[in-house]
């Protein structure tokens, strides 16, 4: 459990006022050593008494030591009591006694004053208590201390990596890693996305869409213009404008289709009044032709008419003249010829 690190801490004793204390690393690395074999209680108590103490403590300190993932001072311990077990259960947490050795005057520490600053010191016992002086402090099995420290330790590269990062990408000779768990925890902060990522992480992605193609999921955002979109919206929009857009096409064909028929019927009743036609303007060209033989006949005739009466115009004229002399040209020419008797 992580039980002390750096700083100012409170201390508010029964009858008296309360009173701030600052110790700084140096001093609690110091007292380190000091804590193994001390024993632990449910909730502090006054003084610690040797000849009871096998009866009364709820365990046992193994090693206090500080831990270099996070900076603080961690301690391994045991509970050997049953108390002390349902005390963890419940989640409650760690605080530590320790006697003053030596001390030096106040000051402020990140502007917060304090009485005395611990010089040096020695533990006394570990408490496992409700509310503890530092509100960092917890209580954990080996398994997730280990899994704490893997994830800070994630952590320090991450930061270490955007300190010494100069390029968009750092780039390794090519040679062959012996130790394949450094690529597990290495972290790298992509350009763009600034996600952060480990490179067996990103080598793991990168290998399943060669193999299987990237398929997307809906919850996934994808940009149209100044929008953005989940896949599952975009889909559902593309749906529907092709429904729309199949509801158009079947209207359409069925309008081509109709005016198709319209134009056929039209079509046929052309023709139709074609044929009608022609046939009235042959019925027509006919009797045309009729009037004109006709006329042509008459005209030959009267032609021929006017042809016989100059022919025997002559012969008239002669009998007329012929005719004439049975007047007074006759007598005339009878008294001459036979007197006047």
């Amino acid at each position: 459990g992580l039980h002390m690190e750096p700083g100012v801490a409170e201390y508010r004793p029964p009858g008296a006022n309360p009173y701030r204390v600052y110790i700084e690393e140096t001093a609690i690395k110091n007292m380190d050593p000091t804590f193994q074999g001390r024993p632990v209680f449910v909730e502090h108590v006054d003084e610690v008494d040797l000849e009871t103490i096998q009866k009364d403590a709820d365990g046992y300190v193994i090693e206090s030591f500080f831990n270099q993932k996070d900076g603080k001072h961690w301690c391994k311990f045991i509970v050997v009591s049953d108390r002390g077990h349902e005390a963890i259960r419940n989640g409650w947490k760690l605080s530590n006694c320790y006697q003053i050795k030596s001390s030096g005057g106040g000051g402020s520490w990140h502007g917060v004053d304090y009485a005395k600053e611990v010089v040096s010191g020695e533990y006394e016992h570990l408490a496992i208590v409700q509310n503890p002086r530092y509100e960092n402090s917890v209580i954990m099995s080996p398994e997730q201390f280990k899994e704490y420290n893997n994830e800070k330790e994630i952590e320090l590269k991450r930061l270490a990596n955007n300190k010494e990062k100069k390029s968009m990408f750092n780039f390794f000779k090519r040679e062959r890693v012996e130790n394949s768990a450094d690529l597990e925890t290495t972290i790298v902060e992509l350009p763009k996305s600034k996600k952060q990522m480990s490179i067996s992480d990103i080598l793991t992605k990168f290998d399943e869409r060669l193999v299987n193609g990237y398929h997307c999921n809906g919850d996934e955002m994808v940009k149209l213009g100044d929008k953005h979109m989940s896949v599952s919206n975009l889909i559902e929009k593309h749906m529907a404008l092709e429904n729309e857009m199949s509801d158009m096409m079947k209207k359409k064909e069925n309008s081509e289709s109709e005016d198709l028929e319209k134009e056929k019927l039209k079509d046929k009743k052309n023709e139709d009044d074609g044929d009608m036609e022609n046939e009235s303007e042959s019925e027509a060209e006919k009797a045309k032709e009729e009037v004109k033989d006709k006329a042509d006949e008459l005209k030959k005739k009267n032609e021929k008419e006017n042809f016989d009466k100059l022919k025997n115009a002559q012969a008239t004229a002669k009998k007329v003249e012929h005719l004439g002399e049975m007047s007074e040209d006759q007598v005339v020419r009878g008294k001459s010829r036979y007197g006047s008797k």
